[in-house]
């Protein structure tokens, strides 16, 4: 199991620990790492799509040496490929303009970490699109923040609102989604869903208060929690 320490080691190792969106997410980023070790099973010659590289790459490269870990997406500087590895650039509001699927072929892993909540096209567009990527027993693995965490619904009783405003300047939250929502996208999409996790991972850190809310989630009821981690399955006939 990667502890939360292992990750800040790497983040040291790596210049990451200076990083704001790395130490907001690096809970999430261990959870998604011990996930994706379920998911691995020791098998070594797997092939893993991330779809949306960027630093969860680099640690999903790390833990995993073995793997050939390719990306989808928008190309990020942290996204440093290793040998037979490939990265193909695709705008995912645009997916029906992409023509190499074939050339990115079937994978047995593929990632989607926190990307759905920043598209304007339909969600289930974009996961039937991935889910061709995924291997018959194959799995897509699936993170993005809930739309009706506990902090949301209190911003709302007091008149405020819980979302971002649409920047010109940087892709803000279009649309956030409930666990319940995801797993009939997922469904749509033609993969079994095997589990649905919902879990305080995301790590401001700032105040007092902030973190009292992360180490509630142990007993916050789950759908009140600010992040969830979905596995859906490719059948294999």
């Amino acid at each position: 199991m990667i502890s939360l320490r292992d990750i800040e080691s790497f983040y040291a190792e790596h210049g990451y620990a200076e990083q704001d969106y790395a130490n907001f997410h690096k809970y999430r980023y261990c959870y998604l790492v011990n996930e994706l070790l379920i998911l691995v099973d020791g098998r070594a010659d797997l092939r893993l799509l991330d779809v949306g590289p960027f630093y969860q790459t680099a640690l999903i490269r790390h833990y995993f040496p073995t793997l050939q870990v390719n990306t989808l997406g928008f190309n990020k500087p942290e996204n440093d490929l290793g040998a037979g590895e490939t990265h193909w650039t695709v705008d995912l509001n645009a997916t029906e303009l992409f023509n190499q699927r074939a050339e990115v072929g079937q994978h047995q892993l593929v990632v989607f970490s926190e990307v759905l909540e920043h598209l304007y096209t339909p969600p289930e567009t974009v996961l039937a699109f991935l889910a061709g990527f995924v291997s018959p027993g194959g799995f897509l693995l699936l993170q993005t923040p809930n739309a009706v965490s506990l902090v949301k619904r209190l911003y709302m009783l007091m008149g405020r609102n819980p979302f971002e405003l649409i920047s010109s300047g940087r892709p803000n939250h279009f649309r956030e989604y409930t666990s319940r929502e995801l797993t009939g996208f997922l469904e749509g999409a033609g993969l079994e869903v095997c589990s649905v996790s919902l879990q305080n991972y995301f790590n401001p850190d700032k105040t007092l208060l902030q973190r009292l809310f992360r180490i509630s989630g142990r007993v916050l009821p789950p759908q009140l929690r600010d992040g969830i981690t979905i596995v859906a399955r490719k059948n294999q006939f």
